[in-house]
């Protein structure tokens, strides 16, 4: 527990300092800034201590997400950053109920927003060309939590609409206890 609150606490210092070298440097103020932290961290915690009229907003995941996954349960300042921050993107539904369980009185700031872009979204290049090829990449670890399985059940579908696909899968390996 006294590391994460160290870490936390460093990280923190560190983030304000760097964010608040910005905000100077580039005139950043609340009608053209927005803070916006990948995770949900000590450095959402630096974020929070600037000005407080230009929006901080971040990202939350598993890991800093589930106040379990801590010693003792405890993730440092975790009420503090909630009453600062504008919003938090959870990646995910079921964070986003845990967050609402856990922490009701900020209801209005918490928010689903899955990684990844929209289908709609998504350049009709295939369409267009069928010499065009494309690449999906996943950066997340091979966790079953993670549901990377997922990605293959998808490009089964996908290859149904499609006459001209190569599928080329490296060995992966799963670790089942996380």
């Amino acid at each position: 527990m006294l590391h994460e609150l160290f870490t936390h606490s460093r990280d923190a210092v560190l983030s304000k300092r760097a964010i608040t070298q910005v905000i100077e440097s580039q005139d950043i103020h609340a009608k053209t800034g927005i803070i916006y932290s990948y995770w949900c961290s000590g450095i959402t915690f630096g974020a929070t201590l600037n000005d407080p009229n230009i929006p901080v907003v971040s990202r939350i995941h598993r890991g800093d997400l589930y106040e379990e996954l801590y010693p003792k349960n405890y993730i440092p300042f975790r009420e503090f950053i909630f009453s600062r921050i504008n919003t938090l993107f959870s990646i995910s539904e079921n964070g986003v109920n845990y967050l609402l369980e856990k922490y009701p009185s900020y209801k209005n700031k918490f928010k689903l927003s899955r990684l990844g872009i929209p289908i709609s979204k998504c350049p009709d290049t295939l369409n267009e060309n069928k010499e065009t090829s494309f690449v999906i990449v996943s950066c997340s670890n091979i966790y079953n939590i993670k549901r990377v399985d997922s990605i293959a059940r998808s490009l089964k579908i996908f290859a149904k609409s499609t006459s001209n696909i190569k599928l080329n899968l490296a060995p992966l390996r799963f670790r089942k206890n996380a």
